[in-house]
């Protein structure tokens, strides 16, 4: 290296350092490396949904009954210990929200709003699996009865006669 750049790059340094000493330029370079961050972060997120848009499948295969059933691997679960699992796994969930009822009537007799949001929030999560369990014994029904017809989907779970009151039921008789 020689004298002459050597030069250069030490009058680049002071330069470069006085700069910050001026009020507001670090600020000014914070956020101009912020904005290179976030454009070139951006940028990674469009390439990343682009490729995940050309990967997608243009058609959405809905399978009958019998066509689920000569899918299943021979080692699968029979179908009424699948249907137990379910049931067991809904009634867990349904403790869990039955429990975050009554620390939400707490919160509310007590005036206690940290109370209501945190039972409100706690009974979201246990609350959709109940709805996800429920769909899936929905299914386990209603296949035998239309075998060469599409699975019926959350629509058409809730479309359903009683869909509500069987959310809630535990079906412990």
């Amino acid at each position: 290296m020689s004298n002459e750049t050597k030069k250069t790059s030490i009058g680049r340094r002071v330069v470069r350092a006085s700069l910050y000493m001026v009020p507001g330029y670090p600020v000014y370079k914070a956020f101009k490396s912020a904005k290179e961050t976030a454009s070139s972060g951006a940028k990674t997120l469009r390439d990343l949904h682009n490729e995940l848009e050309r990967q997608r499948p243009t058609t959405r295969h809905v399978r009958t009954y019998r066509e689920a059933l000569a899918l299943r691997p021979a080692d699968a679960l029979p179908l009424p210990q699948i249907a137990r699992k379910c049931l067991n796994s809904k009634r867990v969930c349904l403790l869990v929200a039955y429990l975050c009822l009554l620390y939400f009537i707490y919160g509310v007799v007590g005036e206690d709003l940290l109370a209501v949001f945190n039972s409100v929030f706690g009974a979201m999560l246990p609350l959709l699996f109940t709805v996800k369990y429920e769909h899936q014994l929905w299914q386990l029904e209603t296949g035998p009865q239309r075998p060469d017809e599409p699975l019926g989907g959350y629509r058409d779970f809730f479309r359903s006669r009683g869909a509500l009151l069987r959310l809630v039921n535990p079906r412990l008789f």
